[in-house]
């Protein structure tokens, strides 16, 4: 069943994490698994490109927290660069190093793609008192796990499989998309001609450094920093035919893909992360996909791309989604 976690983080101590944090992020997950089932965690941890979990970046409180005497500000985030907010909400996901204060309120999603993993740990969070995790030189204190959505919580969130599978596709959307700027007459036009032949758009949001591995003639192996519908769409059906228990057929969907689903518009831009291994490159931003009228004709095609793109909140796409990359929100179904 995918299921999405937030665990609600306070620092211990003063501190500063360092601006790529999904590797530290990752190893502090599995450090949880290993405290209350080590043979777990070991399994996941050997487990190959398709991880049953993912992670997303943190996100800090931009406001200051209750430390210290009145008037004191140690509580506010200071960055050493630029941050964004997450959904216009009081948390900021930050591009480069954060100093954090004692008390400094922080989010962490956790999305689980199999029940199994899901288990040991919340028998971590259960058994272990105050549990804490360690990002690089920072303690954080686990104060809260919100596994249900609300106003305060929104990517908190579960769905089995079967109810992901069997919802209908959204309602179909011809009005043009002017998510990106000021309508104008071209916008009674879709990119393949006139109003009737505007196209039913999906718009996604990658709110972390998303790509893909590419091999290129010679061998040599690049990341792809662009939202190619064909390279999302088998990023997301390889991770749903190993958990899902609802397999589709992955070529047949992928040509389908290719042949009725294009780029729109979109508003991107490349950033880089620092893993210690090595730098990786992929692309942030928002993407809307038009879908043309023979893939709207198609409903089992219909019904399969909607759940795709539902489960890809969970997934992630593309690469090192476990480690930070990837994290993904498909805004119309």
């Amino acid at each position: 069943m995918p299921l999405s976690t937030v665990l609600t983080l306070h620092a211990t101590t003063d501190t500063t994490l360092p601006n790529t944090m999904g590797h530290l992020a990752h190893a502090a997950f599995l450090a949880l698994l290993d405290a209350a089932a080590p043979e777990v965690a070991e399994a996941v941890h050997g487990k190959g490109e398709n991880k049953p979990f993912a992670v997303s970046p943190l996100t800090v409180h931009r406001e200051p927290c209750p430390v210290g005497r009145e008037g004191d500000t140690r509580g506010a985030s200071r960055t050493a660069g630029r941050g964004r907010s997450v959904h216009g909400s009081r948390f900021t996901v930050h591009d480069r190093a954060v100093a954090l204060a004692a008390g400094q309120e922080c989010r962490l999603r956790i999305s689980f793609l199999d029940d199994a993993l899901f288990r040991p740990f919340s028998e971590a969070i259960l058994t272990l008192g105050q549990p804490t995790i360690r990002l690089s030189k920072a303690e954080l204190l686990i104060a809260r796990v919100t596994c249900v959505g609300s106003d305060e919580e929104p990517e908190a969130r579960y769905e089995t499989y079967e109810q992901l599978v069997n919802r209908l596709p959204c309602t179909v959307d011809r009005a043009p998309c002017t998510a990106y700027r000021e309508p104008c007459d071209a916008d009674a036009h879709s990119v393949h001609g006139s109003r009737s032949t505007v196209h039913e758009q999906l718009s996604f949001r990658f709110t972390s450094p998303t790509a893909f591995r590419v091999r290129m003639a010679g061998g040599e192996r690049v990341n792809w920093p662009l939202p190619d519908p064909v390279r999302c769409v088998r990023s997301w059906v390889r991770r749903w035919n190993e958990f899902s228990g609802f397999p589709f057929e992955e070529d047949e969907l992928c040509a389908k893909v290719e042949g009725g689903v294009g780029l729109a518009r979109h508003d991107l831009r490349t950033r880089m992360l620092e893993f210690p291994r090595g730098r990786e490159l992929g692309f942030v931003g928002e993407v809307d996909w038009h879908l043309t009228k023979h893939a709207l004709a198609d409903e089992p095609f219909l019904r399969q791309l909607h759940t795709l793109a539902r489960f890809a909140f969970y997934c992630g796409t593309g690469i090192k989604t476990a480690m930070g990359m990837g994290t993904t929100v498909c805004r119309a179904p």
